[in-house]
């Protein structure tokens, strides 16, 4: 029996032209992260640009809540106002990027600013201590709406040490929702199976908190896919090791 995977995506941009921003825009609105790779010319500088002062523009905008407060009230008050008055700076340096597909293009970049939350910039130059590996699984991380889903993915990356943030959230979603016990214990059990098959020793001691373990333990269907699972690997590293 062959398990069902989610396959994890993310769209990483490299210089680029006018298709590259709406490559970004349909990836972001379809839910897909998107690392923009700064300093490698073109449309991800520009992409990097305008999403790096965006950043900032939202973080001081917290800080000081009174931030165009009353000279811009009505103007903000519209769908998208913020982000199109933010692109409107860079007016000329993307006209001269995609010429004639300026305004198509410029709708394109103010969508972008929607989802910034599934938008990373990167600069392998700049982001000390920071590689593409770990820059690919934060994204992703971001992009996982739940925080059971979260866990699943350093599970699967084998990453524990970001079990304690999602624990975190875990703890404020259960605030705000009432699961439903029985799935989220399923969901437990089959982690548990996962890490249990997969030598994914950190996370063990994690779920077994999670698990009922006598219940898991006790179904026979849960002892024969173990059996099963554990067999296989052990066959197949032989297997490799011989070869």
């Amino acid at each position: 029996m062959v398990e069902k995977t989610n396959i994890p995506v993310v769209c990483i941009v490299l210089s680029g032209g006018p298709g590259t921003i709406t490559t970004v825009k349909e990836a972001v609105e379809n839910g897909t992260p998107v690392i923009i790779v700064n300093n490698t010319g073109r449309a991800a500088n520009l992409m990097a640009d305008i999403f790096l002062k965006y950043q900032e523009y939202i973080s001081n905008a917290k800080v000081d809540a009174k931030v165009d407060a009353k000279e811009d009230a009505k103007e903000d008050a519209k769908e998208g106002a913020k982000e199109r008055k933010h692109i409107t700076k860079y007016d000329e340096r993307l006209k001269e990027e995609v010429g004639q597909k300026f305004e198509e293009i410029k709708e394109h970049l103010i969508k972008c600013l929607w989802h910034m939350h599934l938008i990373t910039v990167w600069d392998r130059n700049s982001d000390a201590g920071k590689d593409l590996y770990e820059v690919i699984l934060r994204a992703l991380k971001e992009a996982q709406t739940k925080p059971y889903d979260q866990f699943r993915l350093a599970l699967t990356w084998n990453c524990y040490d970001m079990v304690d943030q999602i624990e975190k959230e875990m703890l404020d979603a259960n605030e705000n929702e009432n699961e439903n016990e029985l799935e989220l214990e399923k969901e437990w059990q089959e982690a548990l199976t996962y890490a249990l098959t997969n030598n994914r020793t950190e996370f063990i001691g994690y779920i077994l908190k999670k698990v009922n373990i006598t219940e898991y333990l006790m179904t026979g269907d849960t002892l024969l896919d173990l059996y099963k699972k554990v067999c296989f690997l052990y066959l197949n590293s032989s297997y490799k090791g011989r070869s």
